[in-house]
């Protein structure tokens, strides 16, 4: 809104005279009354005695928006449409009132007026009346002027006193207690009225800590510093004469400090005077040349490095690239700078990128992701990106540092080596089942014909010889997928309080048969107390049935193998002491390790064996919280294993693990259950004829089926008490048939495999099998299964 200035300028009588002389003159005074007032700087408007216009100057024209053709004849209300500009109200023109008393007015004060077009203009303005020979008023001639400009001047003169009043009220309160240097300056001027030098007149008790100068009050700066720079002088000098504050940093070299300061003038312009407060920031400033040098030093080494660096800001706007990133990906730092980088992003990980670097951003935790980046020639390869924030003092983040390697090659060796592990681990499982397959009938063949007592002694003899090796076979290949097993972490353990020693005596009565053929002598010293541990009973049996083997195997005829336990600080130390064929000092530091034997049992291939037992003891008994050592004084000098456990006070539960009296003879362990209607399922021929002939003998009722159409069609004809079958059929695998017999005549089964992993055994349970054996079973085994099953039922 423009403000305007009304003036009120009264025609003098002679004017009006002249405008009432004869007919000859009347045209000439009128021309020249028209020519004065459009000439003057004024707006003018004229009236008739009915206050209708009949004059209107140019400018006049300009602020009401009106012509004088239009306007004339119009009431002057209509064209001097006048407004309170406070509040926006109409205002009383007084025209009326200067046609009827005669006399002069002048508007009331912040008048405005509103042009035709609605434009709202401030003004000043007065009227006065026109008046004949005889001294009666014909008209009202009103003057008035744009006062934009003044009334401006006035409200930030006014301003500034209400400031300057209110800065008082709080001048002294801040000028104490202020940790800021404060103080208030006369500028001195030459007599070419160049600032030359300035006087402090105050200073706050701040002062002297920020600028080390004391008892200023009073002097002049070029006293206390000489050699303080010229441009001190004119910024205040400047700021005193124009009242243009300013906020600056510099460095005052005389004083050796840097300074934030804000400088204002103080008072009229006249008194020369400036306010300023101030802070040295010179420990900042040093920082920041660090700051700067650590940059200009992190740039270099960006720049030196093979591997790709970037920084960000805060907000997470990369702001720099090594020279390395524009040579991978062929684009300009301008191109990928910011947000640009996600262009050479491989698509599938742009929305996972941006969203955990957002998180990063907005949590301050670090930035890590392997993604794929696009190389100029368009190829992808894997990198792995982190990025740490750098912090200040006081945790605020600074900025981000990042680095990006290329994995590419690393993640296809990975890759290639998972594919290597996966392709072993699916060897292992298919070597497992085609040996166990086959050793099945012959091991169930075995152990029947062994207890026969029809067959004579020698007989049964060989065949108790051939059972126990074919068993030795088994626990190969068991070796071998418990390996695997270890190498990724899943042998697992079903841990239950349990009786070492009773392990151990089950463990000597194992091998007692042949340490009796080879003469040794089994000494058996059990002192320990404290033998209960908390451990998988089968898999600690293990650990013992291959130390007490081992020592029995390398121990020469006549010689002596020892089991003993003591206590040691809440641990149970089993040892197991042979008079064998010792090892060699540099042998002892490798033989936990898988396929590693001692050097003199490699030299020495009657022994064999895979040198897998010790490493798999050595990873169950980790599992269990234990250790293994073993000691020896070198080549024929025998050997000591030594197992810690430790211990705990719970004790096993009578129908937990029970441990079998055992003697040097094989017992047979006699298993009945009622007759039952079986359906076989087994695609291999020997194995389901033994099978269907042992059953059948037991007293069972058994159907043969080879493929899963066949089983299917042998459900569909006959009730089935239990299925027993194999997991790999010509037509499909075990696990389909077992569900869909369950679903179908819920029916329940014992799973017979040669795959013995344990994904095997889970996809058994998820199937319906109650039971999973693993091949090759004797017998027995099988018995045992099927009458378990029968009684949950």
């Amino acid at each position: 809104m423009h403000v305007f200035t009304w003036c009120f300028f009264v025609v003098d009588d002679q004017a009006v005279s002249n405008a009432n002389q004869p007919e000859s003159r009347a045209p000439l005074d009128r021309e020249w009354l028209r020519v004065t007032l459009a000439s003057i700087g004024d707006a003018v408007i004229t009236t008739d005695a009915q206050a209708n216009v009949t004059f209107l100057n140019p400018l006049a024209e300009t602020l009401t928006g009106w012509s004088l053709e239009n306007a004339s004849g119009r009431p002057v209300e209509a064209i001097l449409d006048l407004i309170n500009e406070g509040t926006g109200d109409g205002d009383i023109c007084r025209v009326h009132e200067v046609l009827r008393t005669g006399g002069a007015v002048q508007l009331s004060n912040h008048t405005a007026l509103r042009s035709r077009d609605g434009k709202i203009t401030s003004i000043e303005d007065s009227g006065a009346p026109i008046k004949d020979a005889a001294g009666n008023v014909i008209g009202v001639v009103m003057i008035f002027r744009d006062v934009t400009e003044k009334r401006r001047v006035e409200a930030e003169r006014k301003r500034a006193e209400e400031a300057v009043r209110a800065s008082e009220e709080q001048y002294r309160i801040l000028f104490s207690s202020m940790e800021e240097g404060f103080c208030t300056i006369e500028v001195i001027f030459d007599e070419n009225e160049r600032p030359v030098d300035y006087r402090f007149l105050e200073v706050n008790p701040a002062f002297e800590k920020q600028t080390g100068l004391k008892d200023a009050k009073g002097k002049r700066m070029r006293e206390l510093a000489p050699q303080h720079e010229e441009h001190w002088f004119e910024i205040y000098g400047k700021i005193a004469l124009t009242g243009e504050s300013a906020r600056f940093e510099n460095r005052a070299e005389a004083l050796h400090r840097w300074y934030e300061v804000y400088a204002f003038r103080v008072g009229p312009a006249e008194c020369r005077r400036v306010g300023i407060v101030f802070n040295d920031i010179t420990d900042r400033k040093r920082r920041e040349e660090q700051m700067r040098e650590a940059s200009e030093r992190f740039r270099f080494l960006a720049e030196s490095m093979p591997q790709k660096i970037f920084t960000a800001k805060p907000k997470g706007e990369i702001d720099y690239f090594n020279q390395q990133w524009n040579e991978f990906t062929g684009l300009s730092f301008e191109q990928i700078r910011d947000w640009g980088w996600l262009q050479f992003i491989h698509p599938d990980d742009v929305q996972e990128n941006i969203r955990r670097w957002r998180h990063s951003i907005e949590t301050g935790e670090p930035f890590y992701m392997e993604h794929r980046f696009r190389r100029a020639d368009g190829t992808y390869r894997w990198y792995v990106s982190r990025a740490h924030a750098m912090r200040d003092a006081e945790g605020k983040i600074l900025m981000w540092i990042g680095s990006n390697t290329d994995i590419d090659d690393v993640r296809q060796a990975k890759e290639q080596a998972e594919r290597a592990s996966r392709t072993k681990d699916e060897f292992l499982a298919a070597l497992s089942h085609e040996l166990r397959t086959p050793l099945t009938p012959v091991l169930m063949t075995a152990s029947v014909l062994r207890d026969d007592e029809r067959l004579p002694l020698d007989a049964r003899d060989q065949l108790a010889m051939m059972k126990r090796n074919i068993e030795l076979e088994a626990r190969l290949i068991d070796d071998l997928l418990d390996l695997t097993r270890i190498a990724h972490g899943k042998l697992a353990l079903r841990k239950e309080p349990c009786d070492v020693h009773s392990l151990l005596a089950l463990a000597v009565e194992m091998v007692r048969s042949e340490a009796r053929t080879k003469g040794l002598a089994l000494e058996i010293n059990l002192d320990a107390r404290q033998a209960h541990v908390m451990g998988d009973p089968g898999r600690l049996q293990q650990v013992f049935w291959n130390l007490l083997k081992n020592a029995v195997k390398f121990t020469p005829e006549s010689g002596r193998v020892s089991v003993r336990s003591h206590d040691n600080q809440g641990k149970l130390v089993v040892e197991i002491v042979d008079t064998g064929v010792g090892i060699q000092p540099e042998s002892v530091g490798r033989i936990f390790l898988p396929f590693e034997q001692a050097a003199e049992v490699q030299r020495d291939r009657r022994f064999g064996g895979l040198g897998l037992g010790l490493s798999i003891s050595k990873a169950i008994l980790d599992l269990h919280g234990g250790e293994i050592q073993v000691e020896s004084a070198g080549a024929g000098q025998g050997a000591t294993f030594r197992v810690e456990l430790p211990v705990t006070k719970a004790k096993p539960l009578e129908n937990l693990s029970p441990v079998p009296e055992i003697d040097s003879k094989t017992q047979r362990i006699e298993v009945t259950s009622s007759p039952l209607r079986v359906l076989l399922v087994e695609d291999h021929e020997a194995t389901i004829n033994v099978l269907r002939g042992l059953l059948t003998r037991a007293g069972h009722h058994v159907t043969t089926a080879m493929t899963m159409a066949s089983a299917r069609e042998a459900a569909e004809n006959t009730k089935f008490d239990v299925v027993i079958s194999d997991l790999g059929l010509p037509d499909g695998t075990g696990f389909e048939l077992m569900e869909e017999l369950r679903n179908t005549y819920r029916l329940r089964g014992i799973a017979l495999s040669g795959y013995g992993m344990d994904e095997d055994l889970r996809r058994s349970r998820e199937a319906g099998f109650a039971a999973h054996l693993i091949k090759p079973i004797d017998f027995t085994q099988l018995q045992q299964a099927v009458a378990e099953l029968m009684e949950k039922k």
